[in-house]
């Protein structure tokens, strides 16, 4: 199967097509960076998705695509954000029916449910958030108007080797950095928040379980079925390193303690997947992999 990815240079982008490769499938990879990722044999069509006919061309002779591209968040507004990657999804749309592309995956986020869930809560990325949630809603319209097969996966908190040079922000990556350098972890409030966190390996599986199931006609959540609290968190950092780091209280007005919210248990039923690094172990390969690269 011929399969276009956009974003398959990011972080996540780079592990499913490593996953999509061991499933023999031909991958396509969908970049406004020339270079493959982590030198997989795929081919680069260069391409800025904001563009409808880079678009066209992308997308040209193509069964599948894995939409994983997302707008740089930094030194945009929040308005900018959505209206880019709202742009983009329209676009990819758009040349998927011109190009009768026969199925189509949309990398969505978790925090889509607790924003349905909490319309009015505060969040620093409402923009990011509403575009994630309007693109599911043109996935589906589209794909109903024009026949082609769906899914929607809502992923959590991702982590893994690569993930601490990716220039992504990432409270596992800080707290690896820091615990490692022996500094001071900084946790806000009490670290009562409780998180999810799933290995970017078990993402790009969970990806294609969910592609290949073919019952994933509503969204479907992509996330490790356990939570824990961020001082739990760090103190589990701290001790998978032996560090002598210290975790610094940082005060804040307004601390979301909230859980998230999310249903693998319908994933697992959808799809058979289950992920398969449980936090400890996933942390484990995470240091050991920036202790072998520091520097680097």
């Amino acid at each position: 199967m011929n399969v276009l990815v956009t974003g398959g240079t990011g972080f996540i982008g780079n592990a499913l097509v490593k996953e999509l490769l061991l499933r023999k499938n031909e991958v396509i990879v969908a970049s406004m960076r020339s270079n493959s990722p982590q030198n997989q044999p795929v081919k680069i069509r260069t391409s800025n998705l904001k563009n409808l006919e880079d678009c066209v061309k992308a997308t040209k002779d193509m069964d599948a695509i894995f939409h994983l591209a997302t707008a740089g968040e930094k030194g945009k507004t929040q308005e900018e954000i959505q209206s880019e990657n709202e742009t983009m999804m329209k676009n990819l749309l758009e040349s998927a029916k011109k190009n009768q592309v026969k199925s189509f995956l949309l990398a969505s986020t978790l925090l889509v449910n607790s924003f349905l869930e909490n319309p009015k809560q505060e969040t620093s990325r409402r923009g990011y958030i509403q575009s994630k949630l309007n693109q599911e809603k043109m996935l589906v319209q589209t794909a109903t108007q024009a026949g082609f097969s769906f899914c929607i996966v809502r992923i959590g908190n991702c982590y893994g080797p690569g993930f601490l040079s990716s220039g992504q922000p990432s409270v596992i990556g800080t707290f690896i950095t820091k615990a490692i350098e022996n500094q001071p972890i900084p946790v806000f409030g009490e670290g009562n928040q409780k998180r999810s966190f799933i290995h970017v390996d078990d993402v790009a599986k969970g990806m294609c379980a969910v592609f290949e199931s073919n019952k994933a006609n509503e969204p479907l959540d992509l996330t490790f079925p356990e939570t824990i609290t961020i001082n739990d968190l760090a103190k589990k950092i701290i001790s998978l390193t032996n560090s002598k780091s210290e975790i610094s209280r940082i005060p804040q007005d307004h601390v979301d303690v909230s859980r998230p919210i999310f249903d693998m248990e319908k994933t697992r039923l959808k799809t058979g997947f289950v992920p398969q690094f449980s936090l400890e172990k996933g942390l484990k390969d995470t240091i050991s992999w920036y202790q072998k690269n520091k520097g680097k």
